[in-house]
């Protein structure tokens, strides 16, 4: 509920299903039909039914439209894939010089210039011209930038059908426009983002960690923190890395990890075994907390916890709860760092004469 409290103040508007504790089913980049708990209202009208519905409760036809020379979405695959599934689909596309002079373009670029009401205008007599009656229109996710709820309306309107946008391979334009609402909201209440600093070090006295370290132009800049969350991902993410003898190790603070204790028990034998393989369950072991534990069960660092595919146990990628896990763990985690740094607990303590972070 605070998620969609913030995205429908942030101007990006996120629903569910109809059905409570339902998950919507939306077309996938390949025209898979993926199971989505909340997604963006621009995705919505592409809803589809559960894989295994009665054909009848199949939703209106479809019409993918793609750009010519845009990379990594192909209109014709999305098209045939659900109509095999039973969602009537047909493809079209329409020229990039429609909207660019350029010869090719990504989603990115498109999705910047839709924001400008002329390009929409033009893509919105083509797709008249290609609509037929009772369709829906698929689109990639290319509807605006900044200007994307009004992107979308204005197109809707001048086309008078229901669209609906269909995520692309990265870079992922409904992933930034969600990026850039976080980061605004954050610098809003005083929180600093600083980005590309690899963590190289840390300090740990007592039970808790001092600080990290991050590379420096003249030597490593410190940070210090009453509290800290490790959100780096698991082996997919570097979080985890590894070497040709097995060996796997946690990049931050070198937390434990649970493992398959040899190598050779990493992987199936099948590429894609729909049990997935033991290495992707590889991850940081948490308490209820959300706090990295060894094998007795005790927290590692008194103020650390973890969150994400960083974790042990789960497969998100095979799960299809990559989003939801993130999301899960890091409320979780935030709520557990509050309640145990609390606003009255000192930072770790600076060495005196010194100017590093904090």
């Amino acid at each position: 509920q605070r998620f969609l409290e913030f995205t429908e103040a942030a101007g990006l508007r996120y629903a569910g299903s109809a059905v409570a504790g339902e998950n919507l089913w939306l077309p996938s980049p390949a025209g898979a039909a993926r199971p989505v708990y909340l997604a963006p209202r621009a995705q919505l009208d592409g809803s589809l039914v559960a894989p295994d519905a009665r054909a009848e409760d199949r939703r209106a036809p479809m019409l993918i439209v793609g750009i010519q020379g845009m990379s990594d979405f192909y209109p014709r695959l999305i098209a045939a894939n659900l109509t095999c599934q039973g969602q009537p689909a047909r493809a079209a596309l329409v020229p990039l010089d429609l909207l660019t002079p350029r010869r090719d373009s990504n989603p990115v670029h498109l999705a910047a210039l839709l924001d400008d009401p002329a390009p929409r205008a033009r893509l919105a007599a083509r797709l008249r011209q290609l609509i037929l009656p009772g369709e829906r229109v698929g689109l990639p996710a290319i509807l605006g930038l900044r200007a994307h709820a009004a992107a979308l309306a204005d197109l809707r309107r001048q086309i008078d059908a229901p669209v609906f946008e269909i995520p692309t391979l990265p870079p992922s334009v409904p992933g930034m426009r969600l990026y850039a609402a976080l980061h605004r909201r954050l610098q809003a209440v005083g929180v600093r983002v600083e980005l590309n600093m690899a963590v190289i070090g840390f300090h740990a006295e007592g039970g808790r960690v001092a600080c990290i370290e991050t590379e420096g132009s003249a030597r490593p800049l410190r940070h210090y923190a009453r509290g800290f969350i490790i959100a780096t991902g698991g082996l997919l993410g570097g979080g985890i890395d590894s070497d040709h003898s097995g060996r796997t190790w946690e990049t931050v603070l070198n937390l434990p990890l649970s493992c398959p204790p040899e190598r050779s028990q990493w992987f199936r034998p099948r590429f894609l075994d729909p049990e997935g393989h033991p290495i992707f369950r590889h991850g940081v072991p948490v308490n209820r907390n959300m706090q990295p534990v060894n094998e007795a069960g005790e927290p590692v660092y008194a103020n650390v916890w973890a969150v994400g595919s960083l974790l042990a146990y789960a497969d998100p990628v095979r799960e299809r709860s990559l989003q939801g896990l993130a999301i899960g763990t890091a409320v979780a985690a935030a709520e557990a760092a509050i309640e145990a740094c609390g606003a009255g607990t000192p930072a770790s303590r600076r060495p005196e004469g010194r100017d590093e972070d904090e």
